[in-house]
């Protein structure tokens, strides 16, 4: 029998596997369409669950009708196998297949395009477990059906709902994995771990092949063990993609129903029990979607194994379509070929992909070769256009165990190894939940890896409650592991510059204190790739510290670190650190014991969230920084540093692109702190003047004005904000403006001489700026305010100055004399105590190093200045009182040029007004200008200058006043002085040539002849580059500098005026020479306080209160805080008490006036009758009862309520962080704004796209209008010309009948002769007939078809335009 492929109708397939080339097209994998199927899935699983398919697809609905749509595989033609002649190459028997192939007859060939036949499906339905109220749905189905179908299928009829994490597993087996039990078990218990916690913090959607054997009997025995839960097993979706011709015959069968049943309902059993859908399926899945390619075969095949690649491929591409925000991770188990194939595509689009090692195929082989392979760092052009570095695996040049068609995907696969993830499940202890966090962040996919993270936060916020107040989770409970495993996940993160998963972590409940060690900080700043600028500068740093500590060794440690910090911001290292005794200072032995455990002392000497921010700023990630600056505690202190330490950092960056990024990051942090700045003085004046005083804990204890002073940031003083807490400091707690005249000042001076006793201002003690607060005025308090004001101080320490100048102005013109006079004594005690004053500048800082103080001092240019006048003093007072006259006048001239020094001194004192402050700053642009310009004028001098005198006094004497004579004068012709008398010689009585004569300069010497002429030549070239050249490019440089100066005129006025007030500010009341008086008060109050330390008892309640010993009442507070209470008690005068108890009650709140009081917080027994009481809360309401000892019991005496004090900086640090969150909301709205506006703009552009286009179609249609007239016109034009030629043509037929009817009638006469001419005649005349009969047809069709066209035409115009969408 033959077999005709006419005879069978088949459905050619769109989409043939014919090689693993096919596959390479990238329009294939991303194809997806978008016809169908755009609803979203609405319902879950659980939803699902009480809902029946007769509900679904009832009997004639439209999915019913849709779901005969779908096809199966069948072999329609039996072509029997070469390894048993009874079964055809599908599989099957010739009994089941609809004809039969005679090979001796046709000898034909089994092809799957002409020996497969598609028809509609016949297993499509639900499974019903027993005692399981959520049914598994399956179906047969095309391994090549169309994309489209799947999408309506997964969307419209089953209902998926939308999911977040997509794990698809490759489990696709080729050769054994040799694991032993225990490592079986091992591999599942990983598994099982990741798959329970990904499940209760997400919406997990799994896909696999769905068996029980190979590779897939591991997701079957998880499954198994996680389907108990509830949770799990009604939450997550498991999808399994398995091939219809593994199944057995039974299982076919079973799953198969009627023809006229499309839907059908399968109640096997339990689910728990064993082979109950067969010894190859597993029943722990909520969807089964069995691909048929119409072959059986019990054992998987190489094409059968492409055919469920494919498959899932296409599953996969609309599971992405239908929820774009998934995340997607391949899990590679074991694998061949194919595998490999699908691991190299996941690379190629962009997936992040985890190999399971240890489990043999493909798996193995890469993370073999994964780890051969060498790390180099590679340059690349980032987003911005400018190169970064990153780093890269090279593979070795021979892969092993790879064969050559594969080569090339794995070199490619291992060069991108930032997709690649190695997961040795018996060595490491995370769960695959981690290991999936971790291929996310190595694959820099920050948006699926923070969405991921935000539901794992979410899900843990929700799930856990706890049991009190602060309580944390446990280590099981939170949201992404251990606190450990959120540490060692935090640093790949920083590593990785993954700025959404720190901020997210950081969020959560992770101690920090607790777990970032000195070993996390080693291994931030040892990954060279990640340190960028700061390697060199860490690499001196190490050098340094070996050499001076003595610490060697192989990774940079903390001290580096503070090193790096010290050079950059010099003398104003805002960090504590104990220097050789501080804990981040490790020992060779320290580097050792942390290899292998992490004792709590190694800890670094900062809080954490300060290293990492220091660590981000360093490294330049400014991400990072941003976000470790949104959870720091001095946010506008830090930002303020995080400005200065860039820009230092990138003044030392040889690299301009990296110093450049460098300087923009350092802007930015300045106008963000301006930003907050401005926020808070918006909403509270005074709080923001608290904010700006209070004392930072992570930079020094030093307020963020004292930071800008240290760090000279002129734009940040010049804002509002800083311009009205300075007028507060200003005018001290003076009330009123009028009184600032200089006499009433000066008069105030000598009472105040008499006042300084009473005033008990510690003025030789360091301070900083405090804002004066409101009070209650008394006498000595009013003296203490005005004489402490710092306009007060400015002002005597002027009218001091100026006393002293007048002195000094008097000694110079009238009293120097080598005796030492009166006058000269008042001189020199003036400048003693002005240099007292000075010394207690330097050393009177805050700063524990003494270095530290003098770096400071000398920074400051005033100082310097101050510091060189005081040594020219003293060099000219010692010059003068020797009685040699020479020496006598070098000391003249000395303290001439010193009194011009402490004249400049002056400038600064008048800096303060708006008007000579920013001339005083162009004054020294313009000095600098000069020196850049006077280097490039003695290049003209010195040349113009030897020429000139070598040409006009040839052969001169050597001799070292040449150094003063040659250059003379060529400088002063620059100023018009050009001595054209010397050059030309026109007064030749005052000139010689004797040697003699000139030699000692008794006479000047005459010009050469040659110079007469020459050098007047030379002077006038020299004239015009000196003249019109130079000067006035000096002059244009000048002007440049002042329109600079003046654009800026309100930043360098407020700088000037902060330095003033900040130095008067912490200046004693008085100026010298009054302040000796301050100075002997000073040591004679030490002096007293260190006697009273030696001799008095320290528990004695004088010395602690400063009272004379009687308490008015039984029990008083002494010195109250927010934090603490100290009180006091007198022993009972009958009783003789031993011992005192003190019971501490806090008092929680009032009931009808009644305080609630609790248990005792503190109980202490003392023998002293004095306490202090601490780590209380502030704004808190304490009630202290004190009991007293006798010799036989403890008997009550007292009770007192006591007040911590509120605390301001919490106050402050509050409207800090409020004001921060209301910027970022801000931000957050201009954001939105900029896309509304963006959107806005597009939307109008599409309308004018939409009314360009409607009067285009408008055009059209009258064009289209004009062109039916045109073809009506043009119609009628031939329709008439047609008529007139038939009319001619008749009229010509009717004269040529009549013509020969004529001829007729005369040739009858002729009746023989004739008769043949007229049978002719008669022949041409019905031919002539003929052809006018067709022509005639002709032209009626014609004017049909011509008819028909207009009509059609018109029919076109007259249907009504559909709208455009």
């Amino acid at each position: 029998m033959t077999f005709d492929s006419r005879s069978v109708q088949f459905l050619t397939c769109d989409v043939v596997w014919s090689s693993d080339d096919d596959d390479d097209d990238e329009d294939d994998d991303n194809k997806v369409a978008n016809d169908i199927g755009e609803k979203g899935m609405s319902r879950s699983l659980s939803e699902s669950k009480t809902n029946d398919w007769s509900t679904n697809i009832a009997a004639g609905s439209t999915d019913e009708v849709w779901l005969q749509q779908l096809e199966k595989c069948e072999c329609v033609g039996f072509v029997a196998s070469p390894d048993n002649n009874s079964l055809c190459h599908c599989g099957l028997e010739a009994r089941d297949h609809a004809v039969s192939l005679d090979e001796k007859d046709s000898k034909p060939q089994w092809n799957r395009n002409t020996n497969i036949r598609r028809s509609k499906t016949d297993a499509i339905g639900r499974i019903q477990f027993q005692d399981d109220d959520l049914d598994s749905w399956y179906l047969r189905l095309d391994f090549e059906t169309k994309e489209e179908k799947l999408q309506y299928l997964l969307g419209n009829i089953l209902h998926l709902s939308h999911y977040n994490l997509y794990i698809h597993f490759l489990d696709f087996q080729q050769g054994d994995d040799d694991l032993t039990a225990s490592q079986q078990t091992q591999l599942q218990e990983r598994l099982e771990s990741g798959l329970k916690t990904l499940a209760l913090k997400t919406k997990l959607f799994i896909s696999s092949t769905g068996m029980k054997t190979g590779m897939s009997r591991h997701i079957h025995t998880v499954l198994t063990k996680l389907c108990s839960n509830p949770v799990f097993h009604a939450e997550v979706f498991r999808l399994a993609c398995a091939p219809w011709g593994r199944l057995a015959d039974a299982e076919r069968s079973k799953l198969t129903g009627p023809s006229s049943e499309q839907v059908q309902v399968i109640k096997p059993g339990q689910r728990e029990e064993e082979n109950v859908l067969g010894e190859e399926l597993s029943p722990f899945f909520s969807h089964y979607l069995l691909f048929d390619d119409g072959v059986i075969s019990p054992t998987p095949t190489l094409s059968s194994t492409k055919h469920a690649c494919s498959f899932r491929k296409n599953i996969k591409n609309i599971l992405d379509h239908m929820s774009e925000d998934a995340v997607s991770v391949y899990v590679l188990i074991n694998g061949g070929a194919v595998a490999l194939h699908r691991v190299y595509k996941a690379i190629k689009t962009g997936h992040p992909v985890i190999i399971i090692q240890r489990t043999g195929g493909y798996a193995d082989k890469l993370a073999r070769n994964y780890f051969l392979a060498q790390i180099i760092l590679e340059k690349f052009l980032d987003q911005t256009g400018k190169i970064a570095v990153r780093s890269k695996l090279k593979p070795a040049k021979v892969l092993e165990d790879i064969d050559e068609e594969d080569e090339k995907k794995v070199r490619y696969i291992l060069e991108h190894n930032n997709l690649l993830t190695v997961f040795d499940p018996f060595h490491q202890t995370q769960g695959l939940d981690m290991v999936i966090c971790q291929a996310l962040l190595k694959g820099k996919q920050e948006t699926q890896l923070n969405k991921l993270l935000e539901s794992f936060q979410t899900s843990a916020t929700k799930t856990v409650a706890p049991t009190r107040t602060g309580s944390r989770p446990s280590q099981q409970e939170c949201f992404l592991g251990s606190d450990s495993m959120q540490m060692d996940f935090l640093i790949e993160a920083m590593l990785n510059d993954s700025s959404d998963a720190v901020d997210t972590i950081l969020k959560g409940e992770l101690c920090l204190v607790k777990h970032f060690t000195q070993c996390r900080f080693c291994q931030l700043y040892n990954r060279e790739q990640c340190l960028g600028s700061c390697l060199p500068l860490l690499k001196s740093a190490n050098a340094r510290n070996v050499e001076s500590l003595g610490v060697k060794a192989d990774m940079f440690c903390p001290s580096d670190v503070r090193l790096v910090l010290r050079d950059l911001l010099g003398g104003s290292y805002p960090i504590k650190c104990k220097g050789k005794t501080c804990p981040c200072v490790l020992r060779a032995e320290d580097v050792r014991s942390m290899k292998y455990f992490e004792p709590d002392m190694y800890r670094t000497c900062l809080p954490p969230i300060q290293e990492l921010f220091l660590w981000a700023l360093l490294t330049n990630h400014q991400k990072l920084a941003k976000v470790f600056w949104k959870h720091s505690e001095d946010k506008l202190a830090s930002a303020v540093v995080a400005e200065v330490l860039l820009t230092r950092l990138a003044d030392r960056e040889s690299n301009t692109d990296r110093a450049f990024k460098l300087r923009e990051n350092a802007k930015e942090f300045g106008n963000l702190a301006e930003e907050v700045l401005w926020v808070c003085y918006e909403l509270d004046e005074d709080l923001t003047h608290k904010l700006l005083i209070q004392k930072s804990s992570w930079w020094g204890h030093k307020s963020v004005i004292e930071l800008v002073y240290s760090f000279r940031s002129r734009s940040f003083v010049s804002k509002p904000a800083c311009k009205s807490l300075l007028d507060k400091v200003w005018k001290g707690h003076l009330e009123s403006d009028r009184f600032l005249l200089v006499v009433p000042v000066i008069l105030s001076m000598i009472p105040a001489i008499f006042l300084v006793p009473f005033l008990c201002v510690n003025s030789m003690e360091p301070r900083g700026i405090s804002v004066p607060g409101s009070r209650r005025r008394k006498f000595c308090q009013g003296l203490r305010d005005f004489y402490s004001a710092p306009v007060v101080k400015y002002q005597m320490n002027v009218v001091a100055f100026l006393v002293l100048l007048l002195v000094f102005s008097y000694v110079l013109l009238v009293d120097l004399r080598p005796e030492f006079s009166v006058f000269q004594g008042i001189l020199c005690g003036l400048v003693f105590l002005y240099t007292v004053e000075e010394v207690r500048q330097c050393l009177g800082g805050r700063e524990r190093d003494l270095r530290c103080r003098w770096n400071l001092y000398w920074k400051e240019g005033w100082n310097r200045l101050d510091v060189f006048t005081i040594i020219i003093f003293i060099l000219g007072m010692v010059l003068v009182v020797i009685p040699h006259p020479d020496v006598h006048r070098t000391g003249r001239v000395v303290l001439s040029i010193d009194f011009v020094l402490f004249c400049m001194r002056l400038l600064q004192a008048f800096a303060v007004g708006s008007d000579i402050g920013p001339m005083f700053t162009m004054i020294l642009k313009m000095i600098r200008d000069t020196v850049t310009f006077v280097i490039i004028l003695m290049v003209f001098i010195l040349s113009y200058a030897v020429a000139s005198e070598a040409i006009l006094y040839p052969q001169s004497r050597p001799h070292v006043s040449m150094l003063y004579y040659v250059p003379r004068k060529a400088y002063w012709q620059i100023y018009g002085d050009f001595f054209l008398d010397e050059i030309e010689g026109s007064d030749l009585e005052s000139c010689t040539n004797d040697v003699n004569l000139y030699g000692n300069r008794t006479m000047d010497r005459c010009p050469s002849k040659e110079g007469q002429y020459v050098v007047p030549i030379l002077l006038g070239i020299y004239s015009i580059i000196t003249h019109v050249l130079l000067l006035n490019l000096l002059i244009a440089k000048f002007n440049d500098t002042y329109a600079n100066v003046q654009g800026e005129a309100k930043i360098h006025w407020a700088w000037y005026r902060y330095q003033i007030i900040y130095e008067y500010a912490q200046r004693p009341c008085l100026p010298p020479p009054l302040n000796a008086i301050e100075c002997v008060l000073f040591l004679v109050r030490h002096s007293y306080k260190m006697l009273k330390r030696v001799v008095c008892c320290t528990c004695c309640p004088w010395c602690k209160t400063g009272t004379d010993g009687i308490l008015t009442t039984p029990v008083q507070a002494g010195k109250t805080g927010p934090n603490s209470i100290t009180i006091h008690w007198q022993s009972p005068a009958d009783k003789d008490a031993s011992r005192y108890r003190i019971l501490c009650y806090k008092i929680v709140d009032t009931v009808q006036g009644i305080p609630n009081i609790n248990q005792p917080d503190l109980a202490l027994t003392l023998y002293s009758t004095v306490c202090t009481v601490r780590n209380l809360q502030p704004h808190t309401t304490y009630r202290f009862k004190v009991s007293y000892e006798t010799t036989s019991k403890w008997e009550e005496w007292t009770e007192v309520d006591i007040r911590t004090e509120p605390i301001e900086s919490d106050l402050a640090s509050c409207h800090e962080k409020d004001c921060v969150e209301q910027l970022e909301g801000r931000q957050l709205k201009d954001d939105m704004t900029a896309q509304l506006e963006v959107i806005s703009k597009s939307v109008s552009t599409n309308k004018q796209q939409v009314s360009q286009s409607l009067q285009q179609v408008t055009g059209h249609i009258t064009q289209l209008r004009d062109m039916v007239k045109e073809l009506h016109e043009s119609t009628k034009c031939i329709m008439t010309a047609e008529t007139k030629n038939i009319a001619q043509l008749a009229r010509q037929q009717a004269d040529s009948t009549v013509t020969m009817a004529a001829e007729i009638s005369n040739l009858k006469q002729s009746e023989v002769a004739t008769l043949a001419e007229i049978r002719t005649l008669k022949k041409e005349l019905s031919e002539m007939k003929e052809r006018s009969a067709t022509r005639t047809e002709d032209l009626h069709a014609l004017m049909t078809q011509q008819t028909s066209m207009m009509q059609q035409v018109l029919q076109a115009v007259a249907t009504p335009r559909q709208p455009m969408t």
